[in-house]
C-alpha cells in the first residue's frame, strides 16, 4: 500500500463516521453515500481506481453542498 493510500482510507473512514454521527438527520442520500464510502475503503491498492474515486468524491461533495443550501440545487450533479 502506498503511503498516501493510508491517509485516503483514514479520510474516507472519518467522512463515513461524520455521516453516522448525524443520526436522525441523515437522509437516505447521505446513508447511500456512507455505504459507498465504506465500499471504497476496502479497495487496495487505490492506484487502479484513484481517478474514479476522485470523480465520485467531487460529485458527492457537490451533492452535499447542494443539500446544505450552499450551492443551488440545480447546479448539483445527478449522481
Amino acid at each position: 500500500m502506498r503511503r498516501d493510500d493510508g491517509a485516503i482510507v483514514d479520510l474516507i473512514r472519518e467522512i463515513a463516521w461524520m455521516i453516522e454521527w448525524s443520526g436522525d438527520l441523515a437522509t437516505e442520500e447521505l446513508v447511500n453515500m456512507q455505504r459507498e464510502l465504506c465500499r471504497w475503503r476496502r479497495i487496495r491498492p487505490l492506484d487502479s481506481v484513484r481517478s474514479v474515486l476522485s470523480l465520485r468524491a467531487s460529485l458527492m461533495s457537490e451533492q452535499v453542498l447542494a443539500m446544505s443550501g450552499l450551492i443551488p440545487a440545480d447546479q448539483a450533479p445527478n449522481a
